[in-house]
């Protein structure tokens, strides 16, 4: 399992394949071209799929997060709601957003509505859903159609910003584009410009 410290390191080593005392790219950076690079080639794979009629997120994209993600009360809207624990990255409709449902009873549905949804349907929204549980995004926030508690545990599953995705975490990305990514890495932002160029072709700038 890697994480995206890992692939920070792959990025050195892609970069100055034999290092050096001055051959160095500080973690932070190389932690942030790789979470550019993640994000771009994952949307750009999930777009290619979208054009051959798969309208699947790869399992493997996406991020799970399920540590003390319990619900608060917004007197202002009369609405349960929790915070996004991560950044969504943009897709129609939501799409990034792929689950919310109850921690200890995952079988029951809690539907992620559209805001196009919700404004159709809002005088009749909890009777359409025939029971069910359902939610919609509003800034930062998913806030739920029906009544929770303060002690219903939740769980996030989505596509997640990688820049919000822990140095030690699971990093969401699989075998058949990691490639890609470092490649990207390599190029975005001027990242080889921020490290000592090599002018005698001997690894070691003057």
């Amino acid at each position: 399992m890697n994480t995206k410290r890992d692939y920070a390191f792959q990025l050195m080593d892609l970069l100055y394949p034999t290092p050096t005392s001055d051959a160095k790219l500080e973690m932070d950076i190389a932690m942030l071209a790789i979470s550019q690079a993640a994000d771009q080639v994952r949307i750009e794979e999930i777009y290619r799929l979208k054009s051959l009629g798969s309208n699947i997120i790869p399992s493997n994209y996406l991020s799970t997060f399920d540590k003390n993600i319990f619900p608060k009360y917004d007197e202002g809207r009369c609405e349960w709601y929790i915070d996004l624990p991560a950044k969504v990255l943009a897709l129609p409709n939501n799409q990034g957003l792929q689950q919310v449902a109850f921690k200890k009873h995952r079988e029951q549905v809690i539907r992620v509505v559209s805001p196009m949804y919700l404004s159709a349907f809002k005088n009749s929204l909890t009777k359409d859903l025939d029971g069910d549980y359902a939610c919609y995004i509003d800034g930062w926030r998913i806030y739920f159609i029906n009544d929770l508690d303060e002690e219903t545990e939740l769980l996030v599953r989505m596509l997640a910003s990688a820049n919000d995705i822990g140095e030690f975490d699971y990093f969401p990305i699989d075998g058949g584009i990691e490639s890609r990514m470092l490649e990207k890495a390599a190029s975005l932002y001027g990242v080889q410009k921020k490290i000592p160029q090599d002018l005698t072709n001997n690894n070691e700038s003057e």
